[in-house]
C-alpha cells in the first residue's frame, strides 16, 4: 500500500484485510499472529528504490522458526512472483499455558483399524495449537509404534517413519502414507484455528506384523513447545484377519444424467463389514480429450471428501464449513454419507466447468484396510451441457379444495433431468408467507425433509433421513410424515407425495407457494400455485391461560409463558402478560398471526404500536422496555410456550402481581386471569 503511504494487516485466515494504518502514525494493528505499529514504521524512496520499515511483534502463536516471503504490486495491480528472504526465529513465549487433549468417542476393544476424533483446549487460543499426537503401541517411549501427527501449521497429516527417526510426508498426488506397521490417510477436514477448541479426526490402519495388545496415547503442543503431555486413552488390540475379502464397487444402478452439475454417489460394500472399507474414489473423465479429468477420494477414517483434478493434481480437502472447493474442470458444491449394512455411500454434489462440456465417463475404485482393492470399473457417464437451466414447470395436485387433511401432489419439471432438482420448498399460510404457516421442505438428493419452526425463521424442526422409519412432524399449523415412497422420479418428473394433516392454526382460507430449486442454486417459485381452505373447529373452544415465570437474569427479568388451546396451540391468535400492582404496568402483547409484540400503555387500557419481533428496534413504556427480537416461541399439540426478556425502568416487587390473558382465530378469549 506504498502510493497511500498505509500498512494493511491481513486477517487470521489472511483472506481479507482487517484495516490500514498510515506510517509514522501513532497507531497499531493486530491479529492473533503480530502487532504492527506505525509510530516506528516508515518509507523512503531513492531513485526507483523503495525501501519500507515494518516494526511488528510477533505473538506466541509464531514461536518458532518463520520463513520471510515479499510480493510486490503496481499502481496496475500487477504483481511480482512470491519470493523468498530467509527465516526468522520467534523466541517461545514464557507466558504461554500448555494445551489440554482429550478425545471424543469410545476406543473398541479391538480391530484392524482405529480413528478418534482428538479435541485439543488451548487457553492462549486455538492459533497457539502446532501439533497433535496420536501414537498407538506400548507406550509413548515404544521404538516400534503407529505415529501419526497433524500439523497445524502447515495444515497436513505426517506419520512417524519406520524407524522411528522423521516425519514422512505425502507427496502432493497421493493420499496415504505408510510403512510396514500401518498406512494412514495423508490429508483430513482442516479444523478452524479460531474455535474455542482445535478438533481433528485422525486414523490409521493396520498391518499383520503390527498385531497385539496396544494402548492409545495422545499429545498436543503449542507454538512454544508447551505441550498436554501425553495422555493414555485407553488400550486397543490389533487385530488384522489372516484372510481378507476385497471390496466391490458400484451400485446396481449405473449413473447417468445431464447438466452442469450432478449430485453422484459413488457406493461400495465390503463382505468384511463397512468398517473395512478405506478409501473410494470417483473418476470423471472426458470421452474425447481424456487429458481433461477430474477426481473425488472419500476417506472413511478420517471423514475427509478430497478434490483433484488435471490442473490441480494435489489433493484438495473439502471443508467442514461446507464452501465449494476447486476451480478447475469441477468443483465439489456440497458431500453427505449414507450407510447401510456393509455398504457405504459417499455422495458429492459437482459442478462442472465448460471444458468438461459433452459425455464424461465415470470410473470407481475402492481399497479396503488391508489394501485389497476393487480394480476400476466403469460406472456409468453423464452428459455435462451448458448452460445451466433452471427448473422450467411445477404442478400441484389438488390445485384447490378444502379439509382437515390432504395429500398434495408437487410434479416438478427440470430441462436438466429430475436429479438436478436440489430442493423443492412449499408454503401453506394465508398470505403465502412463512409466518404461522405450514412450512416443508423435500431434498431429494439427500433424502431428507424438514418443516418450519414457529419462528418462521430458516430452521426447521428436524431434518430425517427417508430411508428411516416413518417420522412425523408438527407445529401449530399442520403435521406432516413422509416415507421413501413420497419422493420419486416418473416421465423424467420429479413427484413429491405430501400427506397434511391441517391443524385449527390454519382454519379459514390459505394460498399455496411452490419453490424448486436446482443444484447451481437456480430456481423457479410459483406464488399462487393453488389455495386451501381449512374448516373452523366445530364445536370452537376457548384458550386457556397456564403459568407465567419470571426468572432474574443480571438487569433484566426472563419470562416464561405458558398457554393451552384444546383446538392446538396453532389456533391462538394473540396472548397477553402483564407485571404489577398498579398502573403503569409492565404489560406485553403478541400477535401470532403477525408476529409482531406491543406493550400496555402506561394508563393500562390500550395497546401501543406493533413491531416485527425480528426487529432489533426495542419498546417501551413508562414501566419497562423489549427488545422484540428477544421473543422465543416454542410449541407441541394443545400447548404453546412464550418467552422475553424485559428489562424493567424502576424495581419490580418479586410478589408483584402477575395477569395473563389470550385470544384464538375463532375471537373467544378469556379476560386477565391473576396467576
Amino acid at each position: 500500500m506504498g502510493h497511500r503511504q498505509q500498512i494493511g494487516l491481513r486477517s487470521n485466515s489472511g483472506l481479507h484485510l482487517i484495516g490500514s494504518i498510515t506510517f509514522d502514525s501513532s497507531f497499531v494493528m493486530d491479529n492473533a499472529q503480530c502487532r504492527v505499529q506505525g509510530s516506528e514504521s516508515s518509507t523512503a524512496t531513492t531513485g526507483d528504490i523503495l525501501r519500507i520499515r515494518v516494526v511488528m511483534e510477533l505473538k506466541g502463536a509464531m514461536a518458532g522458526e518463520q520463513r520471510i516471503f515479499v510480493r510486490a504490486l503496481d499502481l496496475s495491480e500487477k504483481a511480482s512472483a512470491w519470493a523468498e528472504y530467509g527465516s526468522f526465529v520467534v523466541p517461545p513465549d514464557p507466558g504461554s499455558r500448555p494445551p489440554r487433549i482429550n478425545a471424543s468417542g469410545i476406543i473398541p476393544e479391538s480391530g484392524a483399524s482405529l480413528s478418534l476424533l482428538l479435541d485439543v483446549q488451548d487457553p492462549d487460543g486455538g492459533r497457539d495449537v502446532s501439533f497433535m499426537d496420536l501414537l498407538i503401541g506400548s507406550s509413548p517411549g515404544d521404538a516400534e509404534p503407529c505415529w501419526l501427527r497433524y500439523n497445524r501449521r502447515l495444515r497436513r497429516l505426517e506419520l512417524r517413519s519406520e524407524d522411528n527417526t522423521e516425519w514422512l510426508q505425502a507427496e502432493p498426488t497421493n493420499y496415504g502414507l505408510e510403512h510396514a506397521r500401518c498406512w494412514i490417510p495423508a490429508d483430513v477436514q482442516t479444523p478452524s484455528p479460531d474455535a474455542p477448541s482445535v478438533q481433528i479426526v485422525m486414523g490409521a490402519a493396520f498391518r499383520g506384523t503390527f498385531s497385539g495388545a496396544k494402548s492409545v496415547w495422545a499429545r498436543a503442543t503449542d507454538a512454544s513447545g508447551f505441550d498436554s503431555g501425553w495422555q493414555k486413552l485407553g488400550d486397543f488390540t490389533v487385530v488384522v484377519p489372516q484372510e481378507n475379502r476385497a471390496p466391490v464397487s458400484g451400485a446396481a444402478t449405473p449413473i447417468s444424467g445431464t447438466g452442469a452439475a450432478a449430485a453422484l454417489s459413488f457406493p461400495a460394500t465390503d463382505p468384511d463389514g463397512q468398517l473395512d472399507l478405506r478409501t473410494l474414489a470417483l473418476r470423471i473423465q472426458a470421452q474425447e480429450g481424456t487429458e481433461r479429468w477430474c477426481m473425488l477420494v472419500y476417506q472413511r477414517m478420517t471423514r475427509a471428501f478430497l478434490l483433484a483434478s488435471d490442473d490441480a493434481p494435489h489433493w484438495q480437502v473439502f471443508p467442514s464449513t461446507g464452501r465449494p472447493v476447486g476451480s478447475g474442470p469441477c468443483r465439489l458444491l456440497g458431500t453427505a454419507v449414507f450407510g447401510f449394512g456393509t455398504e457405504l455411500a459417499p455422495k458429492a454434489w459437482v459442478a462442472f466447468d465448460e471444458s468438461m462440456a459433452g459425455p464424461l465417463r465415470l470410473f470407481q475404485q475402492t481399497f479396503d484396510m488391508a489394501g485389497a482393492e476393487s480394480g476400476w470399473h466403469e460406472a456409468g457417464q453423464w452428459v455435462a451441457t451448458f448452460p445451466n437451466q433452471a427448473p422450467s414447470g411445477i404442478r400441484i395436485d389438488p390445485v384447490t379444495g378444502q379439509g382437515n387433511e390432504q395429500v398434495f401432489e408437487i410434479l416438478v419439471q427440470d430441462p436438466d433431468g429430475a436429479q438436478d432438482v436440489d430442493r423443492v420448498e412449499v408454503t401453506i399460510s394465508r398470505d403465502g408467507t412463512a409466518t404461522n404457516s405450514c412450512r416443508y421442505f423435500v431434498e431429494p438428493n439427500l433424502g431428507r425433509w424438514g418443516l418450519n419452526t414457529e419462528n418462521a425463521s430458516s430452521f426447521f424442526v428436524s431434518i430425517i433421513p427417508i430411508m428411516g422409519p416413518n417420522v412425523t412432524l408438527a407445529n401449530g399449523q399442520c403435521s406432516l410424515q413422509f416415507n421413501t415412497d413420497d419422493i420419486r422420479v416418473e416421465g423424467g418428473l420429479l413427484k413429491i407425495r405430501a400427506p397434511v394433516q391441517f391443524l385449527a392454526g390454519l382454519s379459514g382460507p390459505n394460498l399455496i407457494r411452490v419453490m424448486a430449486r436446482d443444484l447451481l442454486g437456480a430456481t423457479l417459485t410459483l406464488e399462487n400455485a393453488g389455495s386451501w381452505t381449512v374448516p373452523e373447529p366445530e364445536p370452537n373452544h376457548p384458550p386457556e391461560t397456564v403459568m407465567l415465570e419470571r426468572v432474574p437474569t443480571g438487569d433484566q427479568e426472563r419470562w416464561k409463558a405458558t398457554f393451552r388451546d384444546p383446538d392446538g396451540y396453532g389456533h391462538l391468535a394473540t396472548v397477553d402478560l402483564r407485571v404489577g400492582n398498579l398502573a403503569p404496568y409492565c404489560g406485553l402483547r403478541y400477535d401470532r398471526q403477525r408476529h409482531t409484540v406491543q406493550l400496555l400503555s402506561d394508563d393500562g387500557n390500550s395497546w401501543g404500536n406493533a413491531v416485527s419481533v425480528i426487529s432489533g428496534v426495542k419498546v417501551e413504556n413508562a414501566a419497562c422496555e423489549v427488545v422484540p427480537s428477544s421473543v422465543y416461541i416454542t410449541g407441541s399439540g394443545l400447548t404453546m410456550n412464550l418467552e422475553v426478556s424485559v428489562r424493567f425502568r424502576q424495581p419490580m416487587p418479586s410478589d408483584a402481581s402477575v395477569w395473563m390473558a389470550a385470544k384464538d382465530r375463532a375471537g373467544a378469549a378469556t379476560d386477565w386471569v391473576r396467576q
